[in-house]
């Protein structure tokens, strides 16, 4: 406001950065240090926040704006696939979940943690032979993955899924959190449509 408009890519970036920032506030959780995954919000999902957002990310990397690189790793994979695959259950870092499972993988009974099985919507026999089971039903994974659909969704503006799918190694860094300096990345140059 009460800047002039002449545009040679400050403006954009500083958009753009303050866009990411403000997505990974408002859409996404997680404890500092270990990466983020998208908040359990069925209103936000009802209301296309999470299609919105991954179109934001898909204009930010192809104009050389910030990376969203702030998720989990197996929020990225879920970005790649669309599916739950070989998810190790250490690797997913929730604030709700994460204390539960690691009691019920300790503990031998079962029987004392039925009412939050239950209520994570686990239906089936709650015995040791059933653990892996309860502990994939339990984790927050289950509930996030209609927010990463409908970020999936988003990124296929610029066909970027397409791109990450044939690049996932060299485009891992651009969404996953990895330490450090937990401020955006900005890019560079943009992206031309041609390497889109």
């Amino acid at each position: 406001m009460g800047e002039a408009g002449v545009d040679t890519g400050a403006l954009r970036k500083e958009f753009l950065t303050e866009m990411i920032s403000g997505i990974e506030t408002r859409l996404f959780e997680g404890e500092n240090g270990q990466g983020k995954m998208p908040k359990y919000s069925l209103n936000d999902l009802d209301n296309g926040l999470f299609r919105v957002a991954g179109e934001i990310f898909a204009v930010s990397l192809a104009q050389g704006g910030p990376a969203p690189r702030f998720l989990q790793e197996w929020c990225y994979n879920y970005l790649l696939s669309g599916n739950l695959e070989n998810i190790m259950m250490d690797s997913v870092n929730d604030m709700e979940f994460s204390p539960l499972i690691k009691m019920i993988e300790e503990t031998s009974d079962l029987s004392h943690y039925c009412e939050q099985i239950s209520s994570c919507g686990y239906t089936g026999p709650i015995n040791d032979q059933n653990k892996e089971n309860i502990k994939r039903a339990m984790h927050a994974a289950a509930r996030s993955t209609l927010m990463l659909q409908q970020l999936r969704e988003g990124l296929q503006l610029y066909r970027l899924v397409d791109i990450l799918e044939k690049n996932k190694e060299v485009c891992r860094g651009l969404f996953v959190f990895e330490g450090g300096n937990d401020q955006p990345k900005l890019m560079g140059e943009p992206l031309s449509p041609v390497e889109l």
